[in-house]
């Protein structure tokens, strides 16, 4: 039996819109084909130039008490846009959604009975996370990889320090709570990217678990933000941020935390500052690591 109550259990499906024509069918197909269908969508388009907003209206006239649209006309960008969704969602419980993606049709359902069980067991006033393994597929939906967590190679039980430099939690697979998402949000530039700095707030102060299945089609395209596959990245540049959100997440919580805690993000926020060798001592000796050995060696050698 679930934990939770379809008729009060409300979520509120977090969509941010830009230049999202070709996909945006199929999600709202895949949102309103739900077995869990006590949700509504927030829409926040973010300065289309195609014909994004003519089709979230499409929806919207058929469904119009399950479709909210924001249309300001500014260009945010992903991040802000996301932390102005947050800002006008009211429900108890929040799921970011990406607009290229295929939902699972169990994809609410399985993910609230986690949540609700872990509510039950670390009461509600716990910021609690929930995020699931994604099916990777290409542009036409076809499958190529049954696991983005197995593709990535990601140790989703990592320590909550680890998620400075490695993030494990894909925002469009997010579900969490109202303690949450007053946790974490709003939140500004400093922050790298909203699942990120998400994650990184719920597995410091919460409760982050983990759903072994795949609950949503994650497409591959030309146009992904970020995507599935491994990319090279620019290591300075890394280092660069994570140490400027080490220091925003210092500055905002560090009444929370112990002494040797708010030791460990000033380290890591002054290690852009620091040379060489210096760094290699602070991520060794504060136990900062990243997924697998090539990863940690790479970490080692290039931050």
């Amino acid at each position: 039996m679930p934990y939770f109550n379809t008729q009060k259990d409300k979520v509120q499906i977090l969509l941010s819109t830009y230049n999202g024509e070709k996909w945006l069918d199929d999600l709202f197909t895949s949102l309103f084909e739900q077995s869990y269908q006590n949700w509504q969508l927030i829409v926040r388009d973010d300065g289309s130039c195609d014909k994004t907003i003519d089709i979230v209206k499409q929806w919207q006239q058929q469904y119009p008490n399950k479709i909210k649209l924001i249309n300001d006309g500014k260009h945010l960008g992903s991040k802000l846009s996301f932390n102005q969704l947050v800002e006008q969602a009211t429900a108890p419980y929040l799921m970011f959604c990406d607009q290229d993606d295929v939902w699972h049709k169990t994809k609410i359902y399985l993910q609230m009975d986690v949540m609700k069980e872990k509510e039950r067991i670390h009461k509600k006033s716990t910021p609690i996370l929930v995020h699931s393994d994604m099916e990777i597929v290409n542009q036409q939906l076809k499958k190529q990889h049954s696991s983005f967590w197995k593709l990535r190679g990601f140790r989703l039980q990592q320590a909550k320090q680890d998620y400075l430099v490695q993030n494990v939690v894909s925002g469009n697979s997010c579900l969490f709570n109202r303690a949450a998402a007053d946790l974490a949000f709003p939140i500004d530039h400093q922050a790298m990217e909203h699942d990120r700095w998400l994650a990184l707030c719920i597995a410091w102060f919460g409760v982050v678990q983990a759903v072994h299945l795949p609950l949503l089609k994650y497409r591959q395209h030309t146009d992904n933000q970020i995507g599935a596959f491994v990319h090279k990245t620019n290591i300075k540049k890394s280092v660069k941020a994570w140490s400027t959100q080490a220091a925003y997440f210092l500055q905002r919580y560090h009444q929370q935390m112990p002494p040797h805690e708010q030791k460990t993000l000033l380290a890591l926020a002054n290690l852009y500052k620091t040379n060489w060798l210096k760094r290699r001592i602070i991520l060794i000796k504060e136990n900062i690591r990243k997924n697998g050995l090539l990863p940690n060696l790479a970490l080692l050698l290039m931050a």
